[in-house]
């Protein structure tokens, strides 16, 4: 039936009851009309049949799959202040009659409040949780998906809720129930809405790898926003897909590029790059993605921004995307990026990386590097930017990324944002990342730190930090910038609370190639600043293997430690044993100790046997003869 004759007939309908004088008309044949006009996509005829019946008193006395069907269609229609008043009436008679709901109408219902936005309806659907934590059992796949997808808008965390959507699924993942592209799309929305959500549930990640490894799940049928959102959750709710799933999913982003938009492409590149696959096994995805992206008629700057920053995370550089795509597009929509001022922080980091691993022609540096002075112009120009929207670790972000690529305005900008950071910046507790940033930018640039970053470094509550949690990929930034900056006696707890990281690291695992490097660089750090080894430290020498001991020892020497001889003679020993080879060269300060040059690579100095003895016995004037063959 055509939409205005259908409408027609349900005005008919409505009108002819209205003017018979009915005193409450039927919420059935109301929820039934607007459920038939939505139906064939007329929402004008919905705002009429609403805007007739809005005084009725039929909703009432409706029941609940009346007021399930009439809440469905109504989600359908345009907002208007009619509706969202009609949809507040719904929720009322919904609560009074919640017992009732069938799982198939508490997904309708919660399907359609969450998209209506309407005040009432946040609180309707928190209300059914009880009954959606009873009857979750009886759900199908579509029914916890609606549910889960709800939840995730209105940002409802229910835990048992949540439990139990997510059993259900996992439930029907494993028994392969609903099979093809509907399980699939049950999957990945279920497992974006988790995501969104930030629940985790270790059973549901390994029942839908399990799922979607199987050779009866046919992953070329999915449909590219299930296979961009698949790739999104895996990653942000901490799966690990077999390098086979990756292989066959980046096979079918591939031949099927034509299909995708630019936000799903986006989608599977970051999650192709968060896991760090290796370029070698995804490098087609990227290059007909790329084609694909500046095919694209609609490029929003998030979709430029993003796409940027997955190629650079896996090492593709893509130059003519890079002028197109992103500088070329978004040169002349600043506006865009004042709009999202988020995307200015991203793109600072990405361009550097293009322009130091990318092996640019001289035109394509200068293309990169003016895009860069224009984004600086418009950070300056715009105060509540870097006032306001931007936060410190966005502006840090920013700053390294300027500093990494040596760009020509980088420290005119440092000049002008570092107090800023400060002035943003709370003191370090948790999370030592933002301060990291700043400091290892500062160091690149051999720029001396102003007073607000010294008085905040002297604030830093550096014991608090959890150097075995997300801080521990900062220790080496931390610790070589201010070794660099000479900023070492600034933070004194920084060094103590390290130490005791890493020892306890060392005493929990057998193998600690990496920890003896992480000591070494404490080591070298406190030594060069007081001149004393912490006793602590000297207890877990005995950990390390001998690639940890010989850079230990390296740093000792290097440091030129006044307490060496505290060192328990069987670990000295085995010290001196472990230390063999030439001098290596590298990257950092070097030190000259009685007349030989210790080269430092990472920081850390590297030296031969002889200059071991030389060390030990003229400079520390220890007597080790018993130890060390000087002959």
């Amino acid at each position: 039936m055509r939409k205005e004759v259908l409408s027609a007939v349900a005005m008919k309908m409505m009108t002819g009851s209205t003017a018979k004088g009915s005193s409450a008309i039927d919420l059935k044949d109301l929820s039934r009309c607007l459920h038939a006009v939505a139906k064939n996509g007329d929402s004008n005829g919905i705002g009429k049949l609403v805007g007739v019946n809005l005084d009725s008193r039929s909703v009432s006395y409706g029941n609940a799959q009346d007021c399930a069907m009439a809440a469905g269609a109504l989600a359908k229609a345009g907002s208007s202040v009619e509706t969202r008043r009609l949809m507040a009436k719904l929720a009322r008679r919904s609560v009074e009659v919640s017992e009732d709901f069938t799982p198939q109408g508490i997904a309708m219902l919660c399907n359609a409040y969450a998209k209506a936005g309407v005040r009432e309806g946040e609180s309707l659907i928190r209300f059914l949780v009880p009954n959606i934590v009873l009857k979750a059992a009886e759900f199908t796949g579509v029914d916890c998906a609606i549910v889960l997808n709800a939840f995730a808008r209105l940002k409802i965390k229910d835990e048992p809720a949540l439990q139990r959507l997510s059993k259900r699924v996992t439930e029907l993942l494993r028994e392969n129930h609903g099979g093809g592209n509907s399980l699939g799309r049950v999957a990945t929305q279920s497992l974006n809405a988790m995501a969104k959500l930030n629940y985790i549930d270790a059973g549901f990640i390994r029942a839908i790898l399990v799922w979607c490894e199987k050779e009866s799940t046919d992953i070329a049928r999915w449909s590219p926003q299930d296979m961009s959102l698949f790739c999104h959750g895996i990653v942000r709710v901490g799966g690990r897909p077999s390098k086979e799933l990756i292989s066959r999913l980046a096979e079918t982003a591939s031949s099927r590029i034509s299909e995708f938009d630019g936000q799903a492409i986006c989608l599977v590149w970051g999650a192709l790059a968060d896991l760090e696959v290796p370029l070698s096994l995804v490098r087609n995805v990227f290059e007909v993605g790329s084609r694909r992206l500046a095919e694209c008629r609609s490029k929003s700057a998030k979709d430029a921004v993003y796409s940027l920053h997955a190629m650079a995370k896996v090492g593709y550089y893509d130059w003519a995307f890079l002028e197109t795509v992103v500088v070329g597009s978004l040169s002349g929509r600043m506006g865009a990026l004042v709009k999202h001022s988020q995307l200015i922080a991203m793109l600072s980091p990405d361009i550097a990386t293009y322009l130091t691993g990318g092996q640019p022609t001289e035109r394509q540096r200068v293309v990169a590097e003016e895009f860069l002075a224009n984004l600086v112009e418009l950070l300056q120009s715009e105060p509540s930017l870097m006032g306001k929207d931007l936060t410190s670790g966005q502006l840090a972000m920013f700053l390294l990324g300027l500093a990494r690529c040596n760009h020509s305005k980088a420290v005119e900008f440092a000049s002008g944002v570092v107090p800023l950071i400060a002035s943003k910046m709370a003191p370090v507790s948790g999370d030592t990342r933002p301060l990291a940033v700043v400091l290892t930018a500062l160091a690149l640039l051999d720029f001396t730190p102003q007073k607000a970053l010294l008085d905040l470094l002297g604030k830093a509550y550096w014991e608090r930090v959890d150097w075995l949690g997300d801080s521990v990929q900062q220790i080496d930034p931390c610790l070589n910038a201010l070794l660099r900056l000479d900023l070492v006696h600034r933070a004194m707890p920084l060094w103590r609370g390290l130490l005791k990281s890493r020892i306890n690291s060392a005493m929990d695992h057998s193998s600690i190639a990496a920890g003896g490097e992480k000591l070494a660089i404490a080591a070298h750090a406190v030594s060069m600043a007081t001149g004393v080894l912490p006793r602590v430290f000297m207890g877990a020498l005995v950990h390390l293997d001998e690639v940890g001991c010989r850079q230990v020892l390296g740093a000792l020497l290097g440091s030129g430690v006044r307490n060496l001889d505290a060192l328990p003679l069987a670990t000295l020993r085995d010290l001196i044993k472990a230390e063999a080879g030439t001098p290596r060269s590298g990257n950092g300060r070097i030190h000259s100790e009685v007349g030989t040059v210790l080269e430092l690579q990472m920081g850390l100095p590297v030296v031969s046997e002889a200059v071991v003895a030389d060390l030990f016995l003229v400079d520390l004037l220890i007597d080790v003869s018993d130890y060390v063959d000087v002959s």
